[in-house]
């Protein structure tokens, strides 16, 4: 469907418009198979139309007039009297068209994007205008015919969803498989119809926030104009921003276009000082300095400034952007790495609304435990580099992200001091953080950074609804929580109820730990240390490494008489085990092992058995437990009705030695 590819498509573009005029060279069959089989639609007859003005090429053409109820003379044929439908479906799908120009002038081959692919055309409008009716009609044809793709230029005043024809018959042919490209609007020569069209998806977005408290304080998009009159207008207080990283990329596309390879790199670092100017003085300076080095390249010089610098340098230059906390978002780089992660997650793009829906759920759950676990490892973990005194209050409270941000201005500490003025202080209006020179007055005066100065975004180590303005800690209900707590805790067995338990005691007391002292002082093995005779420690020599690696040795070796001894004594353990089977089986005996007579000897002995350490026997019983509960209706014919009482024998109602029937 590509213009670079030579090759013919079964790919079957519908297009609903003013007709088409078979006999345009961009709808020569030459060259063309069969039409595929897939194809279920026709070629009308009318005025001026037979069945023999289609072709391999033009497979389809078919006219709806009901909706204009006869009142124009031309709709009764679909031919096209406009020219409008001819010149859309040839761009869409138009067949290559040699030594084709306008007037003589810009001669070349004029072809359409899918130049391959058959057309088929569906006659809904006039001269003088389009019904919705005829509209819906031509799109329920076109999915009855099984079309591929549905294209339509043209379009109307700005209505909402529910009763715009275009999209309520788009969405019922993207039901069916159907790829629809629709015109975002052409009725209109100001940006006043497209952003009417981008409102209300807007508006959508705008109806998730729960209360005015959580919308965002600050939007980052690119410079897509409807999209930026749609915001001011739904987000009329919200400050918004333009993204540095895609106005970078324009910025150098047209450095590439315009200025010499030698001389590409200085403009573009020009270009960066003066995004990242941090006052009017230097911004000015330094656009000065660019106006002059490219004083040869005026059309570069215009472009950036009509189209950034002017209208636009309050939403992403330094010295204006410092000026609102925006939390270190001045990108949408985060938007655009999560569009990635979806589209990696939909492999392809066809697919139906509930298989994409569950690819976007799965990889919202991913990323919610990626934060959360970011989150565990903030609370749990201090990092080396913040284990002193001045970050105590900061330890488990604020994020990893915070913390780097906080070591950064500690570095600036040794350049500006406590100079406000060479500080700047940018940190504290764009990010809510202690700055320089807050930090060094903080460690002249020894006092640690107080947890007030911290902005309560980087506080926020869960992901839970915020609190609104009128919410309170008092008026907050955990009653529900609570009784499924309690319920968790009667259905599982103590091992997991310990578990629970010692994870909630980290919540609710986080310095308390749930490490008890050992009953009685453990043994250490080995002899006491003896005393250096001598004070100033040297590296032993070769010989004596020599020296004491035989004697170690020769301690290791056991003795024949206690090898005899241990051996007879093992050898003697187990035929007093051998004993107790059957006289058949004591040959294929390779091993005995003696576990622990508490009720639990099978549990211990399958633990021994799999490799793991004889205390591991309650991993034994409840892997056995969840192994019934997973596959019950198999076991059900093993256990007859006894599943449950079976089940209810496998937990472990508490620790240390079990009862018989266990």
């Amino acid at each position: 469907m590509f213009p670079t590819t030579n090759n013919r498509s079964d790919v079957i573009v519908g297009i609903l418009d003013t007709g088409v005029w078979p006999e345009s060279k961009s709808f020569d069959d030459t060259g063309y198979g069969p039409i595929p089989s897939t194809w279920k639609g026709k070629c009308e007859t009318g005025t001026n139309f037979t069945t023999s003005n289609c072709n391999k090429k033009l497979i389809g053409a078919r006219v709806f007039t009901k909706g204009s109820m006869g009142l124009i003379e031309d709709v009764e044929s679909p031919r096209d009297y406009a020219g409008h439908g001819t010149h859309t479906s040839s761009t869409a799908a138009g067949s290559p068209v040699e030594n084709a120009s306008l007037l003589g002038y810009a001669n070349g081959t004029a072809r359409g994007m899918a130049m391959g692919a058959r057309v088929a055309m569906y006659k809904v409008c006039s001269t003088d205008a389009c019904s919705s009716s005829d509209i819906l009609a031509g799109i329920d044809q076109a999915i009855a015919d099984q079309v591929n793709v549905l294209s339509l230029s043209l379009g109307g005043q700005a209505i909402d969803y529910l009763e715009d024809s275009i999209a309520i018959g788009a969405f019922a042919a993207m039901e069916h498989g159907i790829l629809v490209s629709c015109a975002a609007g052409n009725s209109d020569s100001t940006e006043k119809f497209a952003t009417d069209q981008v409102f209300s998806s807007r508006e959508a977005v705008r109806m998730l926030f729960k209360s005015e408290y959580l919308i965002s304080k600050v939007i980052v998009t690119d410079r897509d104009l409807a999209m930026m009159n749609a915001i001011s207008v739904v987000f009329p207080t919200s400050i918004h921003l333009l993204c540095r990283f895609h106005i970078e990329k324009n910025v150098g596309a047209r450095c590439k276009q315009y200025v010499k390879k030698d001389r590409q790199e200085e403009v573009m670092d020009l270009w960066k000082k003066i995004v990242y100017s941090t006052s009017v003085e230097e911004y000015d300076h330094h656009l000065q300095q660019f106006e002059i080095l490219c004083a040869d390249i005026i059309l570069f010089v215009d472009y950036v400034k009509d189209s950034w610098l002017t209208p636009y340098k309050e939403r992403f230059v330094n010295v204006w952007t410092n000026r609102v906390m925006h939390l270190g978002n001045t990108t949408s780089n985060r938007v655009e790495s999560a569009h990635w992660r979806l589209k990696n997650m939909l492999q392809t793009s066809f697919g139906d609304l509930c298989k994409s829906w569950d690819a976007v759920n799965m990889m919202l759950k991913n990323q919610i435990c990626i934060i959360q676990s970011s989150f565990q490892k903030t609370i749990k973990d201090v990092e080396h580099g913040y284990n002193s005194q001045f970050f105590q209050n900061l330890h488990h409270c604020v994020s990893r992200k915070c913390m780097k941000l906080i070591d950064n201005q500690l570095e600036r500490v040794k350049i500006v001091g406590t100079n406000k003025t060479e500080c700047g202080c940018s940190i504290r209006t764009t990010h809510g953080l202690p700055c320089a020179c807050e930090l060094a007055k903080l460690q002249i005066n020894g006092n640690a950074i107080p947890l007030d100065s911290i902005h309560d975004f980087w506080k926020q180590l869960s992901i839970a609804h915020e609190l609104e303005d009128e919410e309170s800690l008092s008026d907050y209900d955990f009653s529900e929580e609570l009784e499924a707590m309690k319920a968790y805790m009667k259905t599982h067995d103590i091992i997991s109820q310990r578990i629970f338990k010692a994870k909630v005691r980290e919540v609710v007391f986080p310095h308390t730990t749930s490490i008890l002292a050992p009953p009685e002082k453990v043994r250490t093995k080995g002899a006491g240390k003896k005393k250096k005779e001598f004070d100033t420690p040297r590296d032993p020599s070769y010989w004596e490494y020599v020296d004491a690696s035989q004697e170690s040795a020769k301690a290791r070796q056991p003795s024949q008489s206690s090898q005899r001894s241990a051996r007879q004594q093992s050898q003697s353990s187990q035929h007093s085990f051998k004993t107790q089977f059957p006289t058949y089986i004591r040959p294929y005996i390779e091993d005995i092992v003696d576990v622990v007579a508490d009720g639990n000897c099978g549990f211990r002995a399958i633990a021994a058995l799999l490799g793991w350490a004889e205390e591991s026997w309650a991993l034994v019983r409840s892997q056995l437990d969840k192994e019934i509960g997973l596959h019950k209706d198999v076991y059900s014919n093993v256990f007859v009705d006894n599943v449950e009482s079976v089940r209810n024998s496998l937990k472990i109602s508490k620790l240390g030695a079990q009862e018989k029937d266990k």
